[in-house]
Parts: C-alpha cells; structure tokens; sequence
C-alpha cells in the first residue's frame, strides 16, 4: 500500500502565515459522513463529481485528485454509518438503514434496525458473512469529507465518502497533521488510489501549504454558516439526523436498580451534561422524546453529571 506522504512536513518550510498560527481540533477528526449535497464518486478508481444528474470526470481513471479539505462529518472518532439488508448494488442505491452521526438511525429510515447504534445488532462483527465466507459486519462504518478544489477555494461544498478500509489511511492522515499542529484546511491534500488493492482503496497525501489568502478563505469557510447548516440542518419536529421519532433506548441495556438514587444525591451539585456519544443531539432533544429519562440517558452513556 502507498503509504502517506509528508514530504511537505520535512522539504519544505512552514510559511510565515501558520507559524504559530493557533491549530483547531479539525485534524483530529480524520483520526479513527448521502444528502443532497454534490458528492465526488470513487467507483471503479474514477473520481467523478455528481451533482443531481449531472456528472463530470475530475481525472482520468486511477489518476489522483487535489482538493483542500473543510470539515469532517462526523467529527472526532465518530462514524456514519450504513445498512443494507441485500447485496450492495452500487453507490445509488439508498442503505435499508442508515446513521449520518453513528448514534441512531437517521430521520428518512423507515424501518431502523435498533433503535440506538450502540445496541444495534448489525452493528456487530460476526453479525454476517461476505461472499467469501468470512464474518463482517453488515453496519459498515465511513466518514465524509467537505472539500473544495484548490483552484477555487470558494466553490461549492462537495463530499466524498471514505469507505471503511479507507479509515486507516485517513487517521494516519490526520496524525500527521496533528504532529505538525496544523488544521486540514491548512494544506492542499491529494486524494489517489491503493494502486494494489482490488477495490478502491483511498490514499491521503499532503502536498503543499495553503498560499495566506487561500488559507484565509478557507478557515472562513470552516466557519461559515453554510457549512454549519450542511453539517447540523436546522430540526424540524424532531432532532435532525436522527430517527423521526428520537429513539427509544436500547431494551438490552437495563438501568441499575441503584442508579435513580446516586443521580438524586448528586443533581444538587452537579449540572447533567451530554456525552460525545451523543452526537450533535442535545439534552433537551432527549428529554423531549418519549421514554428516554436523565436515568436512562446516563446509564447508556449518553449523559453525565459534570
């Protein structure tokens, strides 16, 4: 496997602009996110932009891309992930089931395996075989990434998805950044293909500093409100990126006979926080949904007292 190149971290020097420059968790996102957004296929080592119906080769077939990379979804070490009960049949088919935030099932799923992640049982390794055989498991885990091309920082948002057998390469991506305390949008990186693998396996490859305007540009995308609203869609009736109804918590998983007490000597002094387990949900989304209760909440790890 090619592995991840950081020629620019040791051939070249850090420009005056990110020297000392305050580094952003962002990279550490990388380390271990399909709506209507235009997105950047894989299939058949081809990076091919599509936009509704419209597609558009970026590269000839096999060759690498450059992009500079915005955001993550999900962030940190969360995973999206994705179900389907038959045999995949391309990347235009829609998941029987599916999790942008790798908590519970997304609003548009009609019928949710489980109702939390955590409890799921496709979201087990040996809950399946593939065609050779061997266990798996059926719930696949991916990240997205936002990009931009580098030619034009203020282009519209596009994603690519990075299958699970792509993650490895992406967190020793994000490591490296991490090591050189800067953020992903910082540099341009090259996205190519695992020349020996027999399906398209993702490379991230750093390959040069963003120029101070470009890397201006692309912090403010970062943070602008339309990346925001790509990323956590304002709810409607129910949280957004969740089931239609918040999910009900996961039966195998009791509350301790004992826990009601200790949360009852304790709330006066501390206040109920939610956890990274649950996602971009908040405290009072839960709290509005049917059965789920401060109790409840903290013994799936969802919530604690800080």
């Amino acid at each position: 496997m090619s592995d991840n190149g950081v020629s620019i971290f040791s051939q070249s020097a850090l420009p005056a602009h990110l020297q000392g420059a305050a580094a952003d968790d962002s990279a550490s996102g990388l380390v271990t996110t399909m709506d209507s957004t235009p997105r950047i296929s894989i299939k058949g080592f081809q990076f091919t932009h599509r936009n509704k119906d419209v597609e558009k080769k970026l590269a000839i077939k096999g060759s690498p891309i450059e992009v500079v990379i915005i955001a993550v979804d999900p962030p940190n070490k969360h995973l999206a992930k994705s179900y389907f009960k038959g045999k995949y049949d391309g990347e235009n088919t829609a998941p029987d089931c599916s999790s942008a935030n790798g908590v519970v099932p997304d609003h548009w799923v009609e019928n949710p395996q489980c109702g939390a992640c955590a409890g799921c049982p496709m979201n087990v390794f040996g809950a399946g075989k593939n065609e050779k055989g061997k266990d798996i498991k059926p719930c696949s885990d991916h990240k997205r990434l936002i990009v931009v091309p580098i030619d034009d920082i203020n282009a519209d948002f596009a994603a690519v998805q990075v299958p699970v057998m792509s993650l490895k390469s992406l967190s020793a991506f994000g490591k490296q950044l991490l090591k050189h305390n800067l953020s992903m949008s910082a540099v341009t990186t090259e996205l190519s293909f695992d020349q020996e693998s027999e399906y398209p396996r993702l490379v991230f490859t750093p390959k040069g500093y963003l120029s101070e305007a470009d890397y201006i540009a692309a912090k403010a995308r970062a943070e602008s409100d339309e990346l925001q609203d790509l990323l956590n869609p304002a709810p409607t009736a129910q949280p957004a990126g969740g089931a239609a109804e918040l999910a009900a918590p996961a039966e195998e998983e009791s509350v301790d006979a004992g826990l009601a007490d200790r949360l009852e000597q304790e709330a006066p002094k501390k206040v109920l926080t939610v956890t990274a387990k649950a996602g971009k949900f908040t405290l009072d989304q839960f709290l509005a949904a049917p059965d789920w209760t401060e109790e409840k909440l903290i013994a799936q790890g969802y919530a604690e007292y800080k």
